[in-house]
């Protein structure tokens, strides 16, 4: 009896053991018998990805993109279509729509990520590079695309990609010739010096007109009568007396009027013209870097990183929609400088040299450009940044930078 009931306890195990040998022989990664060969198919898909994560780490490639777990050749895994794009016209990186130069670079260099990863795009622009911040930051869009700044208040509210562009801050300013004439025409001397001019031509005139009158051998050319009261005017001023024939009382208060008016406008213009010329030689106005920016209105992008800049300086900053906006007031002398992004200050200023612009001092300030991708799409934000190492390393980004005359120096990786 005791052998009896042993029996069904020993063919029980036996029948679980043949049931679960497949799938410890599977788990263990041995060939289960019966299966023909041990195929990557085989694998269970989490292991896939990390032999996957395990073969690029050692490249310098992957190493620079933590977390990436799939390179741009396999299936595209949570990337939703269309992705939102939002645009802010800032040139030459994106140009206004139906510009007839082109996209503009950034626009060009998303196109080809976008190709790269079989997505389509939905764009939106907007009015001010904080707004389009903005709707990255709260789901509203899913990528930024523009000249925008990578920083460590910024990355707190969204992920950025791989930069693109290496940047800095420059300084724009009016291309004034400040000269003697440019001195007296801004502190309006010339004002002054043209009334005195008239005043000068009035008298001779009368004195002409009265002396033509009284003396017979006053010549009556008017060229000749005018020029000859006229140096009779300025022989008065330098000698403080008329001819003796017109001592009269009316004579002499006429010399006394006409001396101290004469002084002073000697006096006037000698004063004025050594200023303009001491102004010249010591313009203490001039604005060569940011040091000279303070008692000055600057002009800077609203929501932009050099408008942080300034008000971290304490300037007196003048907030703009866009660089156009900035740029007119620039020309229009409302304020005295523009800081920007350099080659976008440097586009405006070889575009518009009519406008009499230019750039002075160094660029300081250096910064990287990237895409700005929603927190909420990690892996759109990986797999734009794997493309964008691949188009850095084929030369793709700066075949597209070319396009647009940028100097492109592009980031390097470290092997």
């Amino acid at each position: 009896m005791r052998v009896m009931r042993r029996r069904p306890l020993g063919l029980a195990l036996a029948i679980l053991f043949i049931l679960a040998a497949p799938a410890v022989f599977t788990a263990a990664g041995a060939e289960p018998a019966g299966t023909g060969g041990g195929t990557p198919d085989a694998m269970p898909a989490a292991l896939l990805v990390e032999t996957a994560t395990s073969a690029e780490a050692s490249s310098p490639v992957a190493s620079a993109v933590a977390g990436a777990a799939t390179d741009s050749g396999e299936a595209d895994v949570g990337l939703e279509e269309p992705v939102r794009v939002g645009l802010f016209d800032i040139l030459p990186f994106v140009m206004p729509e139906g510009s007839a130069d082109g996209n503009g670079y950034a626009v060009d260099l998303w196109r080809e990520v976008a190709n790269r990863l079989q997505v389509e795009s939905r764009y939106t622009r907007y009015s001010t590079i904080g707004e389009l911040f903005t709707a990255v930051a709260e789901g509203r869009e899913d990528v930024a695309v523009t000249a925008l700044t990578i920083n460590m208040e910024r990355a707190r509210w969204c992920k950025f990609s791989f930069p693109w562009y290496d940047s800095g801050m420059a300084i724009m300013v009016r291309d004034e010739d400040r000269g003697i004439w440019y001195e007296l025409r801004q502190n309006r001397y010339i004002r002054f010096y043209l009334l005195f001019i008239l005043v000068l031509c009035v008298l001779s005139y009368l004195i002409m007109k009265v002396r033509r009158n009284r003396e017979a051998d006053f010549p009556e050319d008017w060229k000749d009568g005018f020029f000859l009261s006229l140096f009779d005017l300025m022989a008065l001023i330098r000698e403080g007396q008329l001819a003796k024939k017109y001592t009269t009382w009316k004579g002499n208060l006429l010399t006394i009027a006409w001396t101290l008016f004469g002084v002073a406008a000697v006096t006037y213009v000698t004063s004025t013209l050594t200023a303009a010329m001491m102004a010249v030689a010591q313009d203490q106005s001039a604005i060569t870097s940011v040091a000279d920016l303070g008692g000055h209105k600057v002009g800077a992008l609203d929501g932009g990183l050099a408008k942080l800049y300034l008000d971290q300086l304490q300037h007196q900053v003048v907030a703009v929609k866009n660089v156009e906006e900035g740029v007119d007031l620039l020309v229009a002398g409302r304020i005295e400088a523009f800081v920007g992004d350099y080659p976008v200050l440097l586009y405006w200023s070889n575009r518009n040299r009519d406008k009499n612009l230019r750039l002075t001092g160094n660029v300081f300030h250096p910064e990287k450009f990237g895409f700005a991708i929603n927190r909420d799409k990690p892996d759109l934000a990986e797999r734009i940044t794997l493309e964008l190492i691949n188009m850095h390393d084929d030369g793709t980004t700066e075949s597209i930078a070319n396009r647009y005359h940028l100097e492109y120096s592009g980031p390097r990786l470290e092997p």
